[in-house]
This record gives structure tokens, C-alpha cells and sequence, in this order.
């Protein structure tokens, strides 16, 4: 041995009663903690011993109850319904959900859209999609969300609506689309 070694030998008896420990489905640590016994050396000797999932469960199940007792679970589900019940929201139904669409549209004088509303999640859980919940209310959807082709009043077909506006006010005020598209476009 080196001088200042500190190497300690261990009965076979030890080793074995750590093989069986293990076996049994003890952890290293809760080896270490019964025989006294480095944790690297109880390693060694049960490395090669491999838990059944019953016992990977058991493991699983001592050190949760060891940070969460059933004491505390109780302690902290009564400060949650205490701290927390402000927060909880109360469901909405079918019904009030259309009748906010309908709201809206009698409002505004057309069909929302899910952005506008921060309740998209409900509409697509309650209904499927947003299309959905907009036939549910009565109206009509609007199948395309891109941009649909429209004819100016020149009889210019446009790829936008506002590509539309434009080319209308150009038509009104007598300015030639053909030598704008030459330079520049509006797209």
C-alpha cells in the first residue's frame, strides 16, 4: 500500500448482504446509508444487478413520499384552492359562445375572426374549428383566409383587394394603369 492510503477491506459477508439489499430492490444510497459503505464501492460489488420495474415503482414511490407526505399534499392542495380560485374560469357552453359571435357580427356588421377573439382554443374544443362555430351561429364563413382575385372596374383582374382600390382610383382619376405596370408595381 502508498503511504497515506486509507483502503479498506470488507468482509465477503458485506457483499454479500449489499447484493442481496440490492436485489431486495434497495437503492446504492439506501445501501449506503444501512451498512455504512462508500457509495462508489456499493456500486462495484451490485453494478451488474438490475431492478425489476415493481421494484424501479417501489424506488419511485419511497423517495416521492419522502418529498411529498401525504400531510404536505393536503397542506399544499388547501393553499391552492385558497391562492388560486380567483384564477379558476367557469366553462363556457356552446351557447354563449355563439351568442358572442352573433354579438359581434350585429355589432360590427361582420364576421369576426379568430384572431380577434382570445378564445380560439374554446371555439376549436367546442366546435372543431373556427369555420364551425361560425356556421353554428348562423352565418357564413369565410372559406379562404388568402387573397381572392377580383375584377377593377378598368376590367383589370387584381390579386388583392387592395391591389383593387388602388387600380379603381387610378380608373377614376383618368391615369392609364398600362404606364404605371411599366414602372412600377403596386404588388
Amino acid at each position: 500500500m502508498k503511504k497515506g492510503s486509507k483502503r479498506i477491506l470488507h468482509s465477503e459477508e458485506t457483499k454479500a448482504t449489499a447484493r442481496k439489499l440490492r436485489s431486495e430492490g434497495f437503492t446504492h444510497r439506501e445501501i449506503k446509508k444501512k451498512l455504512g459503505i462508500a457509495l462508489s464501492t456499493i456500486f462495484d460489488w451490485t453494478g451488474h444487478t438490475v431492478l425489476t420495474s415493481e421494484q424501479r415503482k417501489a424506488v419511485l414511490q419511497r423517495n416521492y413520499s419522502k418529498t411529498f407526505p401525504e400531510r404536505r399534499i393536503e397542506q399544499l392542495s388547501k393553499q391552492a384552492r385558497k391562492n388560486l380560485s380567483r384564477y379558476w374560469k367557469i366553462p363556457y357552453n356552446k351557447d354563449e359562445l355563439i351568442s358572442k359571435i352573433r354579438i359581434f357580427y350585429n355589432k360590427n356588421g361582420r364576421i369576426p375572426m379568430k384572431r380577434e377573439f382570445d378564445m380560439y382554443r374554446e371555439y376549436k374544443k367546442r366546435f372543431c374549428s373556427w369555420n364551425m362555430a361560425i356556421e353554428a351561429a348562423g352565418l357564413i364563413p369565410h372559406k379562404v383566409i388568402f387573397s381572392t382575385r377580383v375584377m377593377a372596374k378598368d376590367g383589370h383582374i387584381c390579386d388583392s383587394f387592395a391591389e383593387t382600390l388602388i387600380d379603381d382610383w387610378l380608373h377614376y382619376n383618368k391615369v392609364s394603369t398600362l404606364e404605371i405596370f411599366r414602372t412600377v408595381s403596386i404588388d
